[in-house]
Parts: structure tokens; sequence; C-alpha cells
């Protein structure tokens, strides 16, 4: 209904996944492209903004967080 910022968006969902799921962990991680930076300022059109927040044992186990990252590679 309004316009929501990446970071608040990728925290709402991180929120409510933990709410209705409980996890022991959540990661959500947001990859957009965002009209003001392909249209206006720099209009740099392969621009892609990318948003992660964690939660739960991602946040307390840095080895955790480590693998998830490689194995994005």
């Amino acid at each position: 209904n309004r316009l929501s910022l990446q970071e608040r968006l990728t925290k709402q969902i991180v929120d409510c996944l933990n709410e209705h799921l409980k996890p022991k962990g959540c990661i959500v991680e947001i990859n957009s492209k965002h009209a003001c930076m392909c249209l206006r300022g720099i209009k740099s059109i392969d621009s892609i903004t990318k948003t992660i927040k964690s939660s739960g044992l991602f946040d307390k186990d840095e080895n955790l967080m480590r693998k998830y990252i490689s194995l994005k590679k």
C-alpha cells in the first residue's frame, strides 16, 4: 500500500518468518534494481542493490554465516 525501503522490507520479512515459523535461524536476501538508480542520478542500468538480514543461529554462529555465503558462490 505504500513505498518501502528495501532494508525495512528485508527486516519485515525476517520478523514475519520468525514470528510464524519460529526457525532456529533465518536469512533473507533481497537483490533488486531500483528505478531511481537506473533512471535518475547516476543512471547505472545494471546496478543491483543487495540487502541481507539474518537472525537466530546465523547471528550467533559466524561459521554458519560464512558457510551460507560460501554456498552462494
